[in-house]
């Protein structure tokens, strides 16, 4: 898509071998940093333009750490584009009524659904 430098966060290092892999094998191996990262932790997320949280809400615990780093990059002086993707619509994960608690200053997130066809 033309990015100069994609930033690739996981806990798991076997799926970081395996992306690294995919980008190499797709020309994109010094576009993409696979960098280790708990979400629990207390490390700060790295500064973005777009932030993906790709399927990653498989439970209630998961989603709402989700919402806190949501309104963690939310307070960035200039907040990514925030894609966030829920293929499986787990039930009982929607943390925005928690993400929009936490600013009365903007109009509240809201889910967009959309289908990708083959």
């Amino acid at each position: 898509l033309g990015a100069s430098k994609v930033i690739a966060l996981d806990i798991s290092s076997l799926t970081l071998k395996l992306l690294q892999f995919g980008a190499e094998e797709a020309g994109v191996g010094d576009v993409v940093e696979p960098v280790l990262f708990d979400l629990y932790s207390h490390e700060v997320l790295p500064k973005c333009d777009i932030l993906v949280a790709a399927d990653v809400l498989y439970s209630p615990e998961l989603a709402q750490q989700i919402g806190k780093r949501i309104v963690e990059v939310l307070k960035w002086d200039s907040p990514p584009c925030l894609i966030v993707t829920d293929s499986q619509r787990f039930h009982d994960t929607d943390f925005l009524p928690d993400v929009n608690g936490c600013f009365s200053d903007r109009s509240p997130l809201e889910w967009q659904y959309f289908e990708l066809q083959n």
